[in-house]
C-alpha cells in the first residue's frame, strides 16, 4: 500500500494514476478485510450519520440524487463502525455504478425500526433499504452475486469483492442481507 499512497499523494500524479490508485487501494483493503477474521469492536452508532459520513466518501455524481428517508427513532444496535461504512460505501457504490449505466436517476436510501415478534421475546431490528433506478441484475446473475470475484464491471474497476465481503460483514455481525 505504500506505493499506492506515493501515487496518491504526489503533485505530479495524472488524474488518472490517482482514479487506479484509488482502485488498488479500494481492492487491497477488499483483499484484506475478505481474509482476515478480526475480532469485532461493538459500538452502537447513530446509524444515519454513519450512513451520511458513507455517501460523503463516494463520488455521486450531478445526474444521480440521493432520496434520504432516515427515521430518527431507530433502536441501538451494536456493530464495528468501519466494517459498518465499508457495507454501506459497496451498496452505495454498486447503486451510482447502475444507475450511472442509464445516464442518472435516484437512489433512495431508507431506514426503520422493525419490530419482530416470536413466542419468547419481542425484539427490534434496524432495517436499511437501499434502492436504485439503475439498470438492474440479469435474472441470469442473481445466484452469483455474493460469490467472491464475481462482476460484471472488470473494465471500471470492479473487483467482484464488494456484495461477498458485504454479506460476510452482515452475517459476522448477525445481520441478513
Amino acid at each position: 500500500r505504500s506505493f499506492i499512497s506515493i501515487i496518491q499523494l504526489a503533485p505530479a500524479s495524472t488524474p488518472f494514476l490517482k482514479k487506479l490508485a484509488r482502485q488498488t487501494g479500494d481492492m487491497i483493503q477488499d483483499l484484506l478485510t475478505f481474509v482476515r477474521h478480526g475480532e469485532l469492536k461493538l459500538m452502537p452508532p447513530n446509524f444515519n450519520d454513519l450512513i451520511d459520513g458513507s455517501i460523503l466518501m463516494i463520488n455521486v455524481p450531478k445526474e444521480i440524487e440521493i432520496v434520504r428517508q432516515l427515521d430518527d427513532n431507530l433502536p441501538e444496535v451494536a456493530v464495528d463502525i468501519n466494517q459498518m461504512r465499508r457495507v454501506f460505501t459497496n451498496l452505495i457504490n454498486n447503486a451510482v455504478r447502475a444507475v450511472m449505466a442509464k445516464d442518472g436517476g435516484r437512489i433512495k436510501i431508507t431506514t426503520r425500526k422493525l419490530r419482530t415478534f416470536n413466542i419468547f421475546a419481542e425484539s427490534e431490528w434496524l432495517y436499511v433499504e437501499i434502492l436504485d433506478e439503475g439498470e438492474g441484475i440479469k435474472e441470469s446473475d442473481l445466484g452469483k452475486i455474493f460469490q467472491p470475484f464475481f462482476t460484471r464491471h472488470k473494465e471500471s474497476g470492479g473487483s467482484g469483492l464488494g456484495l461477498s465481503i458485504v454479506k460476510k460483514i452482515l452475517e459476522a455481525h448477525g445481520a441478513v442481507i
